[in-house]
Order: C-alpha cells, then structure tokens, then sequence
C-alpha cells in the first residue's frame, strides 16, 4: 500500500531553517507527499525561496 501524506509547514520570517527543511524533504526516498507552506507575511526574502520550489510544493498559503 502507498500511503499519500501531507507535510505542513507554518513559516515566519525563518528563510534559512525554511529552505534546511524544504531540501531535506526532496531528499527522501519516498516521494508520495504533498508540502503545504503557511506563511505568515514573512519580510525576510521567504517569498523569494518558495519561489524556487515551484511545481515541488503543492500549496502555498499567504496569509495576509
């Protein structure tokens, strides 16, 4: 059985642990996964990097 799950991280102004917890997700072997990313308004360039995961993170909720 493949047991689809989601990953969900709440971010605030955390670019760098952001961007650690992100690649070592795409690092895994299992791949059935969906990562959501709730932002809270970040000023710290969070934005920016989610851009570069674009089409690896299913979701990206700003919340303004």
């Amino acid at each position: 059985m493949n047991i689809k799950f989601s990953i969900i991280i709440p971010s605030f102004n955390n670019k760098i642990y952001l961007k650690k917890c992100l690649d070592s997700i795409m690092q895994q072997n299992y791949k059935n996964y969906e990562v959501i990313v709730m932002d809270a308004c970040s000023t710290d360039g969070t934005n920016k990097l989610l851009k570069r995961y674009k089409g690896k993170i299913k979701y990206f909720i700003k919340k303004d």
